[in-house]
């Protein structure tokens, strides 16, 4: 699933890899992909490329949010 393509209105790649990590892909700040394990850190990634200038479309963060329980479903440890 794709949180944000580059486009016009996008400098991120943002997506879930099959590998069960959230991708920035083709990342302007560190030359490459950066995978997150968890939606916060994802979060944290993206105002920095806010703080940088880089566009970031809005509906992201909370698309993020809302697939928090699916991308990373809590533990079922007893």
């Amino acid at each position: 699933m794709s949180y944000a393509r580059f486009s016009d209105e996008s400098d991120v790649y943002v997506f879930m890899c099959v590998c069960g990590e959230l991708d920035c892909c083709g990342c302007k700040l560190q030359a490459g992909k950066v995978s997150f394990a968890s939606t916060e850190g994802m979060l944290e990634h993206l105002a920095e490329h806010r703080a940088a200038g880089h566009l970031v479309p809005g509906t992201v963060d909370q698309e993020l949010r809302d697939d928090d329980a699916d991308n990373f479903p809590p533990s079922g440890g007893a």
